[in-house]
């Protein structure tokens, strides 16, 4: 066997897409994501989230926009087993904060930005999923005025 030395880190990165080779459906909208990383003293960090389809319409600021979607959230060290939140109300409640939110900016009167929304989402998150540390949201959007592109990255972390 092939001796690579000293390893600082062990990860796992997996991508999966929720439907099974007979063409069942598991319920979740967007493939998930799982990270799985040890360091050499034994700490153990887990991550898990999902990445959405190129169809996500959002209608933010009077403007229908396709956004893409990537988010991944770290869990709290020590997380035990029956304490790791369903993967799939995560993403409905991710998805939903998203929408309810871009509709409410749409009908006050106001600069709400792409990094604003992005990051209420987060705190939103936070506030109810306990079991998360740390989250890692990347909007990137489409725009339809003159193929514009804008992205917004929030990167919240728990304060305790």
């Amino acid at each position: 066997m092939r001796n690579f030395g000293v390893i600082d880190s062990l990860a796992s990165d997996i991508e999966v897409n929720w439907t099974s080779g007979a063409g069942v459906e598991y319920g979740h909208r967007y493939p998930t994501r799982s990270v799985t990383a040890r360091t050499r003293s034994g700490k153990l960090y887990e991550y898990f989230g999902f990445n959405s389809l190129c169809d996500f319409k959002l209608t933010f600021k009077g403007e229908s926009s396709n956004v893409n979607i990537e988010m991944l959230y770290k869990y709290v060290p020590g997380i035990s087993d029956k304490d790791y939140p369903d993967g799939l109300e995560t993403e409905n409640y991710y998805i939903g904060n998203l929408k309810e939110l871009a509709i409410t900016s749409n009908i006050t009167v106001n600069n709400y930005s792409w990094d604003w929304l992005n990051k209420e989402v987060c705190k939103r998150m936070l506030g109810k999923y306990n079991e998360m540390q740390e989250i890692e949201s990347q909007l990137e959007i489409g725009s339809t005025k003159l193929s514009e592109s804008d992205k917004s990255i929030i990167d919240l972390k728990r304060t305790r």
